[in-house]
């Protein structure tokens, strides 16, 4: 007779299965890796997954998403001055502890990993970085209207450009291993907000 499944916190359980798929990708991640690390069997996964392994990378990146968005935007929310917020995101990827700083966005990777293996999948992160294009131009639009930036290119188009920047300091990252010269780039990169 099989025992009864485990009670667990989803979110906890989640976010642990994030960790895992952000530090290995998808395809690299295995069953074994994930049900250690979210201390799960097999019985009580599928039961909480009925799609395996697909459904509960699905879950990471909703759940990945949505947090980071809700920060950005409690920040938001929370300053008088959201060009500099904007602009402190970008310094903080920089800065990232030395354990995540070779991860690179977990978004990111997503469509850069499923573009040849899962087109759902990459549509679903590329929809969630488009969020956050979105939040940027929303703010871009608010400082222009009230003077706090100089730029009068479309507020789309700036967006786009940051989200540019902000996938590709990501590679750049990995690719050198220094933040010094990164750091000049990016400052210089986000005049465009001056």
């Amino acid at each position: 007779m099989a025992g009864r499944p485990r009670k667990f916190k989803e979110d906890e359980v989640i976010q642990k299965a994030c960790d895992v798929f952000w530090e290995k990708g998808y395809a690299a991640a295995s069953s074994e890796d994930l049900l250690q690390a979210m201390n799960m069997g097999k019985g009580s996964f599928y039961l909480h997954f009925k799609d395996g392994k697909e459904e509960l990378f699905k879950r990471t990146l909703d759940f990945r998403a949505k947090q980071s968005l809700q920060k950005i935007r409690t920040r938001l929310a929370e300053t008088n001055n959201k060009v500099e917020v904007l602009k402190s995101l970008f310094h903080e990827r920089l800065n990232t502890e030395e354990y995540f700083k070779n991860y690179g966005c977990f978004l990111g990777n997503t469509i850069v990993e499923m573009s040849n293996l899962n087109a759902e999948l990459k549509e679903l992160a590329a929809h969630y970085l488009k969020q956050l294009e979105q939040v940027f131009e929303e703010v871009i639009s608010e400082a222009q209207e009230n003077k706090r930036i100089s730029s009068t290119k479309p507020p789309r188009f700036i967006a786009r450009y940051l989200i540019n920047i902000w996938n590709g300091m990501n590679i750049t990252k990995r690719m050198n291993g220094s933040n010094d010269i990164l750091k000049e780039v990016v400052g210089l990169q986000l005049q465009i907000l001056d």
